[in-house]
């Protein structure tokens, strides 16, 4: 295949990629939905008025009422309630989206664009740049940022790590003081949106050590991240306990809450079922049983392991070791990721859809220089389109089973009246949003919807003109539609 064809072809991925995203996941109703989370979010945002106050400022420190629990994610907070002013502005005047947020055009624009130019000025090829975008958007980990209206923290965190990655690889091949600078400031905010976050201090000398030789360079590094950590671990200590108290949001104990905290599952073999669901998401085809490690699965995972091993050895030596730098980030990720959950309330199975999404970032700059240069064309041709295939198809997998898990709060009456099964359409979900003030016509509305799709007729009632919940006490005025023993209203 020449150049300008392989230019045309994997460009054409990407524009493919996008028609996927935006159809196929962005206005495909069927398989949106709100985070039951975020219905108490909406409470405690719009109990302070319709518009965007200094009130919301000092709501951002709540930490007991937005996490619960004593964490540092005050970018996530304030990003929360400004999402949310979004998207109660923007409805007055669109019709109603369950999931459009301001994080989208985080990790779709700028996502794509910086993951655009690590690629390129890693690999310096165009089209790596264009496979690495196009596996990018088509990942579990970017859709699962679209399919779902939840706290921003993980989108977020998926954009901002791109960006750092690109910083840090603009650094190792042209270091300066000024750029290593900007990275520890990076990492230093990078911890203020999500926990994962630390996860940035292992690249930055894995990245300098191995794409540039400077062995005092390697040694700053790790001095000044060892200093910008020990600052983040004195402020969560020390001075963030005592701010908050003096806020008016006391108790704030982040060993307290750490030490506590139990997961949901915790194994012996996490530290091999971990790995095997994170990079299966992007790889292996769920159809057979995603939920169980098969046979199968075992099987396939490790032939693909060997096909794309020989691949890789044909790189040039020059794309080989900037290739391999991707590879040790891939094998640090799944040690650190199954650590972290050790102490979280997670599925292992959600791990690439929520708490694993940085996976993503090391794994389309590992693969896609890889299958750029196959030399056979059909092989060529075939291959990326095949890991496409499955990575859309297994977000779809692990998005259903979600939906049922997080879209559907406990607190919810069991809705006998509403099907086990059905396809959810605009004029639907349109319908409910023209009606939601008209507790009569909800009730006659309710049965032509399936019972996994009962987070709308909560979401609705958050959006103006607000008649369906009193804003100052955020309960709701339809009390039918909520089960008041199960309720923390």
């Amino acid at each position: 295949m020449s150049s300008k064809n392989n230019n045309r072809f994997y460009l054409a991925i990407l524009i493919l990629s996008f028609f996927v995203v935006l159809f196929g996941v962005a206005f495909n109703f069927n398989i949106l939905y709100f985070n039951q989370e975020t219905i108490l979010r909406h409470w405690h945002v719009l109990k302070n008025g319709d518009f965007f106050t200094l009130k919301d400022i000092r709501s951002a420190l709540d930490w007991k009422t937005l996490d619960a629990l004593s964490r540092t994610r005050y970018i996530d907070y304030f990003f929360s309630i400004l999402d949310i002013r979004f998207r109660f502005f923007l409805f007055k005047y669109l019709p109603f989206h369950p999931t459009f947020s301001l994080t989208w055009f985080f990790t779709f624009f700028l996502g794509g664009f910086y993951l655009y130019k690590a690629a390129e000025l890693l690999y310096k090829d165009r089209i790596t740049g264009f496979l690495s975008v196009s596996l990018y958007f088509l990942s579990i980990s970017h859709l699962s940022g679209i399919a779902q209206f939840n706290r921003p923290a993980k989108p977020l965190s998926l954009t901002f790590f791109i960006f750092t990655i690109y910083s840090m690889i603009s650094h190792a091949l042209k270091p300066t003081d000024r750029k290593l600078n900007f990275i520890l400031g990076l990492l230093f905010f990078g911890l203020l949106i999500d926990e994962s976050m630390l996860f940035s201090f292992f690249c930055l000398p894995v990245i300098v050590a191995k794409l540039n030789s400077e062995k005092s360079d390697y040694k700053k590094i790790l001095a000044k991240e060892g200093l910008v950590f020990s600052f983040y671990v004195f402020l969560t200590l020390i001075v963030i306990p005592l701010f908050e108290n003096r806020m008016g949001y006391p108790g704030f104990n982040f060993i307290r809450d750490f030490l506590n905290k139990q997961a949901a599952e915790s194994s012996s073999l996490s530290f091999i079922l971990n790995p095997f669901y994170l990079i299966s998401s992007h790889v292996t085809p769920f159809a057979l049983g995603w939920m169980q490690v098969r046979s199968f699965s075992i099987v396939y995972l490790i032939l693909f392991s060997i096909f794309l091993y020989f691949l890789q050895k044909k790189l040039t030596e020059k794309i080989k070791k900037r290739n391999f730098v991707f590879l040790y980030l891939l094998f640090l990720f799944c040690i650190f990721h199954t650590i972290l959950m050790k102490k979280h309330m997670a599925f292992t199975i959600a791990g690439s859809y929520y708490y694993g999404v940085l996976f993503t970032v090391p794994f389309v700059l590992f693969l896609s220089p890889i299958l750029t240069n196959i030399k056979n064309l059909g092989l060529k041709i075939i291959f990326p389109l095949f890991i496409l295939v499955v990575s859309f198809h297994n977000f779809l997998s692990v998005n259903d089973y979600c939906i049922k898990i997080f879209g559907n709060s406990n607190w919810l009456m069991n809705k006998k009246s509403m099907p086990i099964n059905g396809q959810i359409t605009y004029k639907m979900v349109q319908n409910v949003w023209k009606n939601r003030n008209n507790e009569n016509a909800l009730k006659q509305i309710e049965p032509q919807f399936r019972y996994d799709s009962y987070w709308l007729f909560q979401g609705v009632m958050f959006y103006p003109p607000m008649k369906g919940f009193d804003v100052k006490t955020g309960r709701p005025l339809f009390k039918e539609l909520f089960d008041e023993k199960n309720t923390t209203w």
